[in-house]
């Protein structure tokens, strides 16, 4: 009987929570994770993968619909610079671990890290940490502000951001040279690259929302990119 009681008021809480949200839903805004989401998916078909790593998954459903899909998911967070302390992810179990000293062990088929980078202060050391986490021949998938030719160390400081100024963290912008670099020093090949336009200015932030953004070619103008890697000697594709 404790036990029955203790799981209905679990459940009942649940539900608040559940009502909550849906009572507090804003008035509908596309903001590009779709197209990062879609990307991915499509990635992890393409290479067979089975066991997959969500890296930095928040408070998304983002890991339950992998989990929904087949795949043997473990998702992981660092629960605490992002979140402010607030954190209950209520859509799948989630594993509290730093990418800068992870703790995780063993290799994963794939290896998901979408829209968090960018916060990550040392996103050398994440992104080595992602790289020795897929197995030889696996995949890393990155999404993250981008520009081509410019790195920004952190954007929410630059005149003109449009967000971000009183952020307790920062927000990088990565460029070519930065996805050049992650491939010599961690064995990884550029296996796609997909570039979105969500913004109407020139970087991330910059100008108004393009509402719904959209997958735009190379050299046109974007603020926002995906990216999968395979780690090893592995024939790549375009």
């Amino acid at each position: 009987m404790i036990k029955s009681a203790f799981h209905a008021l679990g459940r009942q809480y649940v539900h608040y929570l559940l009502r909550r949200q849906f009572e507090r839903q804003r008035p509908p805004q596309v903001h590009g994770s779709e197209l990062m989401y879609r990307f991915t998916l499509g990635e992890l078909i393409e290479a067979r993968a089975q066991r997959v790593l969500d890296v930095g998954c928040g408070m998304t459903a983002w890991p339950a619909l992998l989990s929904n899909c087949g795949y043997h998911v473990t998702a992981t967070d660092q629960m605490g610079m992002y979140w402010g302390g607030q954190y209950f992810n209520h859509h799948y179990h989630v594993i509290r671990d730093d990418i800068t000293r992870t703790g995780m062990t063993g290799t994963f088929d794939a290896v998901m890290f979408l829209s968090a980078l960018q916060h990550v202060a040392d996103h050398e050391a994440a992104v080595a940490a992602l790289a020795a986490l897929v197995a030889p021949g696996g995949l890393l998938v990155l999404a993250v502000p981008y520009n081509e030719t410019r790195y920004v160390e952190d954007v929410y400081r630059l005149p003109g951001a449009g967000y971000g100024q009183d952020m307790p963290y920062g927000c990088h912008i990565f460029s070519r040279a930065e996805v050049d670099a992650w491939c010599r020093r961690h064995n990884l090949m550029l296996r796609a690259q997909e570039y979105y336009r969500v913004f109407d200015g020139e970087l991330w932030t910059f100008g108004e929302w393009v509402n719904p953004p959209r997958k735009v070619g190379p050299g046109e103008l974007s603020q926002f990119s995906a990216m999968s890697f395979v780690r090893g000697d592995v024939p790549t594709s375009s």
